[in-house]
């Protein structure tokens, strides 16, 4: 579905309510947090969203997002749902999604795989990297790998990112690789994967982060993520990474230049339902 202008900025606007709650949390509890990827370059770019993305995203330090997790549940209170792939075997994201009661935010890969999911906002933890740049590109390679095949083994319907016969070309290896995860591992068996690749900076930590669930953006030096600093986001204070133009620039190059028309994408679900 593409977005009516009222729909989206009522997304907007729950997104937002979201957002809000979880600093409340996060300020009173000493978690460290930042606004992540399109998010941040939302807040540096339009002092807000972006105008035609539909999403909020979130970073944290591994210690930080579980503590989070043992937390927010019970901080956020009932209105509020703290899906992780540990609890909730049918969400195939390795990363955190907290989201409204009462909404629905649905694709075809959450409803290949039976997630419930409402109007959220992801939440990455960060790992340190290895000193050892060996173990270092290992980490970031198997990460990657284990969250491909935790999509795959969710759905074969994964977006791809060309059209015509290479984007059909696409989607059938994705059927295929669906086929494929299905019959040769398990949900269980990714997550305890991806989580021990994720860990191996430990052993020997470097001074580079990496968002272990996306490590496709690559790492960032850890003073260019923290400490976070407040900064403005639709009017209000959140925190972003401590050198956001640094981050930026890492992460999408010339992240001040508007992308051509044709390329201002989002995550438009087939069925949204706003909460009362």
């Amino acid at each position: 579905m593409q977005y009516q202008p009222e729909i989206l900025e009522r997304l907007h606007g729950q997104l937002l309510g979201i957002l809000r709650d979880i600093d409340a949390v996060c300020r009173q509890h000493g978690i460290t947090y930042w606004l992540d990827g399109g998010t941040a370059l939302g807040a540096r770019r339009h002092g807000g969203f972006i105008p035609w993305d539909d999403d909020v995203d979130l970073g944290m330090p591994r210690e930080d997002h579980e503590r989070f997790l043992q937390i927010a549940p019970e901080a956020l209170g009932e209105g509020y749902v703290v899906s992780n792939p540990r609890s909730n075997e049918s969400q195939a994201s390795l990363f955190t999604k907290v989201w409204r009661k009462g909404t629905v935010f649905a694709t075809e890969e959450t409803d290949d795989s039976g997630f419930y999911q409402g109007i959220f906002v992801d939440i990455f933890p960060y790992d340190v990297l290895s000193a050892d740049p060996s173990v270092a590109s290992r980490q970031m390679s198997a990460c990657r790998k284990h969250q491909l095949s935790a999509y795959l083994m969710h759905s074969g319907n994964v977006k791809v990112p060309h059209r015509g016969v290479l984007g059909a070309l696409e989607r059938l290896a994705g059927h295929a690789g669906h086929l494929a995860c299905k019959l040769t591992s398990s949900h269980s068996k990714i997550v305890r994967a991806f989580l021990a690749d994720a860990a191996l900076g430990a052993q020997n930590p470097g001074s580079d982060l990496m968002c272990s669930a996306y490590s496709a953006m690559g790492a960032f030096p850890a003073d260019v993520m923290l400490p976070p600093v407040e900064a403005e986001f639709e009017g209000e204070r959140f925190f972003v990474p401590a050198r956001i133009e640094r981050y930026l620039e890492l992460a999408y190059g010339d992240w001040d230049v508007l992308p051509p028309v044709d390329e201002r994408v989002n995550h438009a679900p087939k069925r949204l339902e706003f909460a009362d």
